[in-house]
């Protein structure tokens, strides 16, 4: 459960992405903060050298990279949303269609299903957010 109160949470990110018959998953882990506000959702961890805030709302989640890789990820319910990827490599140009999100503020855990089309090809995505107290 997320507390009203500013506290130390493990953030787990696990991104599952499917292009044809080929599936990658990717994890990332992280020790941060995480708190709640009127139904909203606030969470801000360090990963490698990226800090990572995220703003989780009933039918929208906003994801914030400064760092290594540096973007401004908006996943909206069923609406479509572009974003800029910057990376030390160059830029991807990213557009998302976002299926569904779910926010259980009980059990401390985001969904994002969503499709992505990035360089012309369609990734389909399913992303899960968790939160539990405690340290890495």
């Amino acid at each position: 459960m997320i507390s009203k109160n500013t506290e130390r949470y493990v953030i787990s990110v696990t991104n599952r992405q499917h292009c044809g018959d080929m599936t990658d998953t990717v994890t990332e882990r992280g020790e941060g903060s995480c708190r709640e506000r009127n139904g909203v959702v606030y969470i801000t961890y360090r990963a490698g050298g990226t800090l990572v805030m995220i703003k989780a709302e009933k039918t929208r989640v906003t994801v914030r990279r400064k760092g290594d890789t540096s973007s401004e990820m908006s996943y909206e319910e069923g609406k479509h949303t572009s974003f800029a990827y910057r990376t030390p490599y160059g830029t991807i140009d990213m557009n998302v269609f976002t299926k569904r999100i779910s926010v259980n503020i009980i059990k401390g855990e985001i969904g994002l299903s969503y499709e992505l089309e990035a360089g012309g090809d369609k990734l389909y995505n399913s992303m899960t957010i968790k939160m539990e107290k405690g340290r890495l």
